[in-house]
């Protein structure tokens, strides 16, 4: 009986779907192994244990872990739950956040290798430009907040030689002066695509490099 009504479903096209339900509900599934489907209704970029990644898409997260180490300092352009998660696997996290009221709630959540500044958005791009007033040179940058464009520009002049920016929602077309310009700037690039926390749509993060980077590309 239970062979019979399988492919009668199959028949009609629904055997997948009622497949795809059940890997959900028994949380099988990768939407419920990632951790997406609790990122959704918590409205917090968080794996499947609650733990905070970074708002940026999966296969980028899978990339990194087994590539950055403890001897690595970054930067950030805007900061949350993708900070803490930094923290814990690199030496220092530098952000810098424009909003205060989400500053001030980071503030209360940092542990002693991170450190924000609150920097206003203004025309002369004090965001952007924030990143080459500390006077240190960072192997990762992460370009996720506003300016991004102006952000990554900035950032090419604070990697150390073996640095590399990581660029979120690069699919976005107002991004591609900022893309072209590290391309002729001598970097490669290799965009990860797919799905992120929190929302149900495809994206594309892009991680940026050269020859002898801290990734190992």
């Amino acid at each position: 009986m239970k062979n019979t009504i399988w492919k009668l479903l199959h028949k009609v096209g629904l055997s997948h779907m009622i497949w795809a339900f059940v890997s959900i509900v028994r949380g099988r599934s990768f939407l419920s192994t990632t951790g997406w489907l609790k990122s959704v209704r918590t409205e917090r970029s968080i794996d499947n244990e609650g733990e905070p990644i970074p708002w940026i898409t999966y296969p980028t997260i899978s990339f990194l872990e087994s590539r950055i180490t403890k001897n690595m300092d970054v930067f950030e352009y805007g900061c949350g739950n993708s900070t803490l998660w930094w923290s814990k696997r690199v030496k220092s996290v530098h952000s810098c956040e424009h909003e205060s009221s989400w500053f001030k709630l980071m503030t209360t959540k940092l542990p002693s290798n991170c450190t924000i500044d609150l920097i206003e958005l203004d025309k002369s791009n004090s965001y952007a430009r924030s990143i080459v007033s500390r006077h240190k040179k960072y192997n990762i940058v992460v370009v996720d907040g506003r300016q991004r464009v102006e952000s990554a520009m900035r950032a090419v002049n604070a990697l150390a030689s073996n640095g590399v920016i990581i660029w979120d929602n690069t699919d976005r077309e107002k991004y591609k002066k900022g893309i072209d310009y590290l391309q002729k700037a001598g970097f490669k690039s290799i965009e990860f695509v797919g799905m992120s926390p929190i929302i149900p749509i495809s994206s594309s993060t892009t991680i940026f490099y050269k020859s002898r980077n801290c990734l190992g590309i």
